[in-house]
């Protein structure tokens, strides 16, 4: 999940599904930090076959409003302290709510238009990808 320009963070127990993801953040400089391991373990049953997703690492799934402000799911105080020391401001909302529809800030809150100018974060790239 990038939060910000420079920075990524990652789930430790599946870090990286495409061959050399990781390579193309460190080629770009950005700093790649495994995410606090959940806290809040809510539970549910999500998938179309009732598969369990969990405890839940929708737990990484936040709203990022500004490279320093970031919504968090209220009971997330782990991954709260975590960005707290990496010089975000917090902001704690209970949406704990939407988890059983497999999703949390970022997947209910998708931007499909944003003012500004586009930016490539990715200036670098690996040959032959």
């Amino acid at each position: 999940m990038p939060l910000r320009p420079g920075l990524c963070m990652y789930c430790p127990d599946d870090p990286f599904l495409v061959p050399n993801m990781a390579e193309l953040f460190r080629i770009n400089s950005w700093e790649l930090v495994p995410a606090a391991r959940p806290v809040y373990d809510v539970n549910i049953t999500i998938g179309a076959l009732g598969e369990r997703h969990g405890p839940s690492w929708l737990s990484a799934n936040t709203l990022s409003l500004d490279p320093k402000t970031i919504c968090v799911e209220f009971n997330e105080t782990g991954y709260m302290e975590q960005l707290n020391s990496l010089g975000f401001e917090v902001i704690p909302l209970h949406y704990a709510s939407t988890l059983a529809f497999g999703g949390s800030f970022h997947c209910s809150t998708v931007d499909v238009h944003r003012e500004g100018v586009c930016e490539d974060y990715f200036p670098n790239q690996i040959p032959g990808y």
